[in-house]
């Protein structure tokens, strides 16, 4: 039931993410991106009032755990963002893929979890598909040179995401994952807004780019949108990695190149070469792979339950 409705989720996230792009796209011409991050993920304390849904009483052992993932959270995100801006979009897709083996080393050492051959080959299929789409597949031109600091910024980034990811699943109770999730996600932000306000504020008194300001008139409603959906994204990004495991989102998560390439199909009539095909085919395979070994080892642990109940 996990497996199937951590799926669910994660498409429909997918599709959410999309959307979040397109209107991203717009709001690039309004170069604030530390207040823009800002203010998504502090927009995430609006799932506050789920804390008083909770099993549990609040306390302030949550309050250190969500500070430092919405601290790596925001930090992943911030160091992504610049990382777009002196890199080939090519490369960063590449490059980006290693968050994967970290997640999956990560999620073994700190979570516990099986070294398995499906997870292997659902992990080889999906970078080799994204390596391909990336590569020869991806017809646009970005038009930029890639530096070694962009490069650093995204392998920084590469280690801080699948870090969030993996402690979130670790600290986020196991009991009512989806009320807890909700809960983890409005303190999270709530925690954000409250770290980051004084650096917000030095900015805006000493960088002419980050004034605290609003955008131009044609761009505030794309703003008010990508606002109002980070939340959801937020939790939803949550939900699959803590219904199932951070290994199946973050193999699922690449995803998003195919769909991306699709997105421009339908709106830009941009029609990819024939390695795309290949690439969106091989990752398709990855992400069944995927699936089948999160089944396979929800069976193994089945198994073991019935075995040590019936002893």
């Amino acid at each position: 039931m996990q497996l199937t409705l951590g799926t669910v989720i994660l498409v429909a996230y997918l599709g959410l993410w999309e959307v979040s792009i397109l209107l991203c796209g717009d709001l690039m011409q309004w170069d604030h991106p530390v207040l823009l991050t800002y203010l998504q993920i502090s927009a995430c304390s609006l799932f506050i009032p789920f804390m008083w849904l909770r099993e549990k009483h609040f306390t302030l052992t949550d309050m250190k755990h969500a500070s430092i993932t919405g601290i790596l959270y925001f930090t992943a995100s911030i160091t992504y963002v610049w990382s777009l801006k002196d890199m080939l979009g090519s490369i960063n897709s590449c490059l980006y893929q290693l968050s994967i083996v970290v997640t999956y080393l990560l999620a073994i050492c700190v979570l516990g979890e099986k070294a398995t051959l499906l997870n292997f080959m659902s992990i080889s299929l999906t970078i080799t598909g994204a390596i391909i789409i990336a590569v020869l597949g991806d017809t646009r031109e970005d038009g930029k040179e890639t530096k070694v600091f962009a490069i650093l910024l995204l392998l920084l980034s590469c280690a801080l995401f699948p870090t969030y990811y993996v402690f979130a699943t670790k600290w986020i109770p196991s009991e009512n994952k989806l009320i807890e999730t909700l809960a983890y996600s409005g303190l999270q932000g709530a925690c954000t807004m409250l770290l980051f306000w004084p650096i917000i504020l030095i900015l805006h008194f000493t960088t002419p780019t980050e004034r605290v300001e609003s955008p131009p008139s044609d761009l505030i409603l794309p703003f008010i949108l990508l606002v109002i959906l980070k939340p959801v994204l937020c939790a939803g990004s949550l939900f699959p990695t803590i219904l199932v495991s951070p290994v199946f989102s973050s193999v699922g998560f690449v995803l998003i190149l195919p769909l991306s390439m699709v997105g421009d199909m339908i709106w830009r009539k941009a029609y990819p070469p024939v390695w795309f095909y290949i690439g969106m085919v091989t990752i398709v395979i990855g992400c069944f792979f995927n699936i089948a070994s999160q089944s396979s080892q929800k069976h193994e642990k089945e198994t073991g339950e019935k075995h040590i109940n019936s002893l």
